[in-house]
């Protein structure tokens, strides 16, 4: 799995706004999936979620948060092996949509 591209493209998504975008996955042991992220004001505070921005973040001079790339991975196989919808955050309690991610079927 290309972690870079993917969380490149979540930060992209969150910055241009997005309406929709879709990413593909490809694992290591062949197997193809494409994920779809539309944004949300209402959020499912029992699902994952992935903040990629630090905490000491402006919007001015934005961090990106390298813990975050885990994270993300591990929502990304979170929904590939157990169907759970996960969202990105650009940061918390920044007042921006959050992305919510689904497998596409």
């Amino acid at each position: 799995m290309d972690i870079e591209r993917i969380f490149e493209s979540a930060i992209r998504g969150h910055q241009v706004s997005t309406t929709y975008m879709e990413v593909s996955v490809d694992l290591s042991d062949g197997r193809k999936f494409k994920l779809y992220a539309v944004p949300t004001n209402m959020v499912d505070m029992s699902a994952p979620y992935v903040e990629l921005l630090t905490r000491q973040c402006t919007p001015q001079n934005p961090r990106v948060d390298e813990e975050a790339k885990p994270k993300l991975e591990g929502a990304i196989m979170g929904l590939i092996n157990k169907g759970e919808n996960f969202y990105t955050y650009f940061r918390a309690h920044w007042t921006l949509p959050a992305l919510e991610w689904k497998l596409k079927a």
